[in-house]
């Protein structure tokens, strides 16, 4: 008797365990459907509402939604906006070595004039 129990507490275990996994992938089937129509209107309707929905897509499927929004918006932008943000990808670390030169020099500059003050003032 008891060992009978045993094998139907085993099948009752493995029946609700394959019922569960069922359930599981037919709610994340439904999901993927629900993200890739989403995903599909946010490659027409602009850059920000395309990050805002590729980043809810990424989270619903477990990934970063942080590049996947990233993604979306440069995805929604006009070919001009593109060309401007690579524009400033490319000067960005030129301006930023021009501001460390000039930074540098104002530096040298306000060495230069503590050291003729301390001159000045001694002799």
């Amino acid at each position: 008797m008891a060992v009978a129990l045993e094998r139907l507490e085993n099948s009752l275990l493995r029946l609700v365990r394959a019922a569960v996994e069922a359930c599981v992938q037919l709610i994340s089937t439904k999901i993927e459907r629900v993200v890739g129509k989403l995903a599909e209107r946010a490659d027409k309707s602009g850059a920000v509402p395309g990050a805002a929905l590729r980043a809810v897509r990424a989270a619903l499927l477990g990934k970063s939604p942080v590049w996947a929004a990233i993604k979306g918006a440069i995805a929604g932008m006009s070919w001009q906006t593109k060309l401007i943000l690579v524009a400033g990808m490319i000067l960005f670390p030129i301006l930023l070595v021009v501001l460390g030169v000039v930074l540098l020099l104002v530096l040298i500059v306000r060495a230069v004039v503590v050291a003729f003050r301390a001159a000045t003032q001694r002799g």
